[in-house]
């Protein structure tokens, strides 16, 4: 049976929300967070003074080779003046991670590894991961149970299947709603066309063989116009 990827929001956030202890390790593996001293479990909010955004995606962001942008917020026109300091907004695209455990020489490289191809590593390869890594062998431990429980896995599946259909029934509702106002739009164009030529002493008849609308259609609309 193979793994659900770690990329799937909910087995990311069953690990990590119950096991506090692996999100500090993998916070505390920051370039950042290396600078000060580390967030430990009971620290004051005062402790960490800035408000960071981590947001871990599995797509391209943008076209840089770079995977980690680290955002704040400038003004505009000048982006030499930062409204402030104390927020970060980080981005960590996992596609453009390397791939070659040999090349992997940081804690933090080896947690974007293994949130990025966890559910393809097998034998040696893990092996050579958690001893770069000790702390990810909790990590692959929690990781496989979760991902691997059919509970869980029906779960997954059901809420995949809900999140497609209930995208299937916006997109309908989307293209239906572009299709009748398109209509409308015709409709009334056709209408306003119809009483423009109508002042200009064109028979009812005639009108309603160009249009294509019906007398009634018509009339009725150079009422609702009048009035």
């Amino acid at each position: 049976m193979k793994l659900i990827p770690f990329t799937d929001n909910f087995i990311f956030k069953a690990i990590f929300s119950q096991n506090p202890d692996l999100l500090l390790d993998l916070l505390n593996s920051f370039p950042e967070f290396q600078k000060s001293k580390r967030i430990e479990k009971g620290n004051s909010y005062s402790f960490l003074p800035k408000v960071y955004s981590i947001n871990f995606v599995n797509f391209d962001m943008f076209q840089s080779k770079q995977y980690h942008h680290v955002f704040l917020i400038q003004e505009k026109k000048n982006p030499e003046i930062i409204l402030t300091e104390d927020l970060e907004i980080h981005t960590i695209e996992l596609t453009k991670i390397e791939s070659e455990l040999l090349k992997i020489n940081s804690d933090f490289e080896s947690w974007l590894f293994a949130l990025k191809q966890g559910h393809t590593l097998k034998g040696e390869e893990m092996n050579t991961l958690t001893k770069k890594n000790p702390k990810l062998k909790k990590v692959f431990k929690e990781y496989k149970e979760y991902s691997l429980n059919p509970k869980n896995r029906n779960y997954i599946e059901a809420r995949k299947k809900s999140e497609l259909d209930k995208n299937a029934s916006l997109l309908q509702a989307k293209n239906e709603g572009i299709e009748e106002g398109m209509m409308k739009g015709k409709l009334e164009g056709k209408l306003e066309t119809s009483i423009k030529l109508l002042d200009f002493g064109m028979t009812l008849e005639q009108v309603s063989k160009i249009t294509g609308l019906s007398s009634k259609e018509i009339l009725n609309y150079k009422k609702k116009s009048k009035s």
